[in-house]
């Protein structure tokens, strides 16, 4: 697995819903990522089987985060301002190719890499168990120490949580059946995105504004003593992650 190019697992579209047999996270606007790490060395491939690793060199170093030899994550890139996801500051890294200018912008905009999944691990795959499992082997493995962020959960309130994520500017959120496989370039409905319906006369950018997006669920380590107060949403949701 750790040799071949992976297409990630894709959903579809949904409306909001409750449920105690989906877990919530919010659905990040960045650049989908597979991940592998072998060994020190780590690999980043896009959905279209693009090698972005030489793109970002900050992130050399994840595999100092990661607590194996061996392993495939799913996740996200964005790169942050402060502690906010700046879609805009990402296409300036996505766009350039002269290694000058990406040594420079990885000082200036680094990336931040938001992993949500793990498809394999120490010489096992991982992809036949239940999504909580596979969450728990993530919390067990990241260390959370630089530029390696968990995307967090929460079960259940699916309604009440995707109008607080995009009241405060996200794209939407996702659902998925806290039983599901990962099921390797499969759209299927075990995930399903959420995201506002547009209003005539609205554009999707006021919708889904891709700046002053607050950071809830980075958890970045500064945030781990206090998790739950730097949510930014409200109580209910935030006992229950």
């Amino acid at each position: 697995m750790l040799d071949r190019n992976i297409a990630p697992m894709l959903a579809y579209p949904s409306d909001p819903f409750d449920s105690s047999r989906h877990v919530f996270e919010i659905k990040w606007d960045g650049t989908r990522a597979i991940l592998f790490l072998n060994g020190k060395s780590i690999r980043l491939q896009n959905r279209r089987f693009v090698d972005m690793t030489n793109r970002y060199p900050e992130l050399n170093d994840l595999h100092r985060e990661i607590k194996a030899r061996e392993a495939v994550l799913d996740g996200e890139l964005v790169v942050l301002s402060g502690d906010k996801p700046d879609f805009g500051k990402l296409q300036q890294r996505e766009q350039i190719s002269d290694p000058m200018k990406i040594k420079l912008l990885s000082g200036r905009m680094p990336a931040t890499y938001i992993v949500f999944d793990i498809l394999f691990l120490d010489g096992r795959e991982c992809i036949g168990l239940p999504l909580l499992e596979r969450k728990s082997i993530l919390y067990r493995i990241v260390r959370e120490e630089g530029a390696l962020v968990i995307s967090r959960h929460i079960p259940e309130m699916g309604k009440s949580f995707f109008r607080e994520v995009v009241a405060k500017g996200f794209e939407g959120i996702m659902a998925k059946s806290d039983t599901s496989p990962y099921l390797i370039g499969k759209r299927s409905r075990y995930w399903l995105k959420i995201k506002p319906k547009l209003s005539i006369g609205l554009s999707h950018r006021r919708l889904h504004p891709r700046r002053g997006i607050p950071g809830p669920f980075l958890q970045r380590p500064a945030y781990r003593d206090s998790r739950r107060r730097a949510l930014g949403l409200s109580r209910e949701s935030r006992q229950r992650i």
